[in-house]
């Protein structure tokens, strides 16, 4: 079994010969059960001009408007976007063969052409 980022590839059952990515969960008392994964669903929940980080130094996440440069610690009501907006505004990416290796390599490289096509400030 390999790791990626607290998941694993594992055989499944009805998948063949070729390993699928899985997340091992035990939300019960019950056996663990195994996940895997179909597509990427991007939910937006902070609202424009803010967006959320983590500080190092401090150990903790942080808020900061990127139109005024300000950054605060608590968290701003208005700084989190309305559910209907994030619905509304939500993205999914759903590839075949996307548990496995080559699938998520393909993906990740479509995620990342749509996030600079959408956010061309982002460092690539």
């Amino acid at each position: 079994m390999t790791h990626l980022d607290g998941c694993i590839f594992r055989l499944i059952k009805g998948s063949g010969t070729d390993p699928k990515l899985c997340f091992i969960s035990n939300f019960s008392s019950a056996d663990k059960v195994c996940h895997s994964f179909k597509g990427l669903h991007f939910i937006p929940f902070m609202k424009k001009p803010w967006t959320m980080a983590y500080s190092r130094s401090n150990k903790r996440k942080y808020f900061y408007n990127i139109e005024t440069k300000a950054s605060v610690f608590e968290s701003n009501n208005q700084a989190f976007a309305p559910l209907e907006f994030s619905l509304r505004h939500r993205i999914l990416f759903v590839e075949p063969g996307t548990a496995t290796r080559q699938g998520l390599e393909n993906m990740r490289l479509d995620v990342d052409e749509w996030i600079k096509a959408i956010a061309p400030w982002v460092a690539g």
